[in-house]
C-alpha cells in the first residue's frame, strides 16, 4: 500500500481538470483526487478490477450519479475503460513513479 500520491504542479492549470470542474464542479475535482488516493491505498497499479461505477463513485466519495462521474471522467481522460469493462486510472503508472 502507497502512503502517498504524485500530483503536478501544473495540475491546478491543467486543462482537464479545468474541464472536470466545468463539468462537474469542484466536487468533481476533489473526488478524482480521493478516487487517486483511494487507488493508491487498495489498487496500487491503478486498475480498479472488479470495481462497478457505484464503487468507483463511493471510493471517491461522488455525491451524485456514479455512471455521471464515470462517463466524465472517461470522456475527459482521466479514467480508461478497456474492453473487458474494467476501469483503470490513466497513466497510473507513469504518474505514480
Amino acid at each position: 500500500m502507497n502512503k502517498d500520491i504524485r500530483i503536478d504542479c501544473t495540475f491546478s492549470n491543467h486543462r482537464k481538470r479545468k474541464k472536470l470542474y466545468n463539468v462537474l464542479g469542484a466536487q468533481g475535482v476533489l473526488s478524482m483526487i480521493d478516487l487517486w488516493i483511494s487507488t493508491a491505498q487498495n489498487r496500487p497499479k491503478g486498475i480498479l478490477t472488479g470495481m462497478a461505477e457505484a464503487d468507483i463513485a463511493l471510493d471517491a466519495q461522488w455525491p451524485g450519479n456514479p455512471a455521471e462521474f464515470c462517463k466524465a471522467l472517461c470522456d475527459i481522460g482521466f479514467l480508461e475503460r478497456g474492453g473487458d469493462g474494467t476501469y483503470s486510472i490513466h497513466d497510473w503508472r507513469e504518474h505514480q513513479r
